[in-house]
């Protein structure tokens, strides 16, 4: 009952509710005060304000302070009245109200029951009473309307709901997406430069090969120099081998002829 309602129509509230729906009396009231029910001349309570005067009618409310609704209220003891302005037409009755001040009708035991809900025929005389009312039958049409209008209402949170489900749900893939999409150019990244590093390996391997080959043609070409320079030499031995002998054998011929 106190929780704020946004929108919502003190009206319709009222009508919509149930004595269910509604704390009557507060546990902790001590009784024996009694309520006060009329002043002196009055079948109700007057009310004096700084400009007008009214009349109020407890027995509407009795139900708020703890007793039982016992029947219908007489029409005398509800009839309203209302007196605007402190002018001579009203200061007999203004006088009247001070004076009923002095002497007020208080009552306790004779409005207890068992319980305090509704005894006799007060819901027939507030069904007939309510029929003559023109704006609570378009209150019903409306209540109906607004509660169509709440269901879709409802729908329409729910569609919103679901919405906002999907566009968190979409923020998070875009995440994931966005993370996934840093660690794949990472990656390639990290391939191109071991790419870069192989083609540089590779070309620096083609290069020392390179050289190697060409050191080793350069050894061989300097090993079959040196096996002719050494058949040259063992050549050159042989024919001065073959010289000495063959003037060995002139000398001794030459000897010999001389004998």
């Amino acid at each position: 009952m106190c929780s704020r309602k946004d929108k919502a129509n003190w009206e319709e509230l009222l009508v919509g509710m149930t004595g269910a729906s509604i704390s009557w009396f507060p546990q902790w009231k001590e009784w024996g005060v009694g309520v006060l029910c009329s002043c002196e001349g009055f079948l109700n309570v007057p009310l004096m304000g700084m400009r007008d005067c009214i009349n109020y009618n407890p027995m509407l409310a009795i139900r708020q302070l703890g007793y039982p609704m016992r029947g219908a209220p007489s029409e005398e003891t509800i009839t309203p009245f209302i007196s605007r302005g402190f002018n001579e037409t009203n200061t007999k009755k203004l006088q009247k109200i001070h004076k009923a001040w002095n002497k007020v009708g208080r009552k306790d035991k004779e409005l207890r029951g068992r319980s305090n809900g509704v005894i006799g025929g007060y819901h027939k005389w507030l069904k007939s009473r309510m029929q003559g009312i023109a704006w609570l039958k378009k209150l019903k049409d409306l209540n109906g309307e607004e509660a169509k209008v709440l269901e879709e209402s409802e729908k329409v949170q729910a569609l919103k709901a679901e919405l906002e489900k999907t566009k968190v749900a979409k923020e998070k893939l875009k995440v994931v997406v966005t993370r996934v999409r840093k660690e794949y150019d990472k990656l390639k990244d990290i391939n191109m430069t071991t790419t870069e590093a192989l083609d540089w390996e590779m070309k620096k391997a083609r290069k020392e090969e390179w050289s190697r080959n060409k050191f080793r043609g350069a050894l061989l070409g300097s090993s079959n120099e040196l096996k002719l320079r050494k058949a040259e030499r063992d050549k050159s031995r042989m024919e001065n081998m073959m010289l000495e002998d063959k003037l060995r054998n002139f000398q001794r011929s030459k000897g010999c002829l001389k004998e």
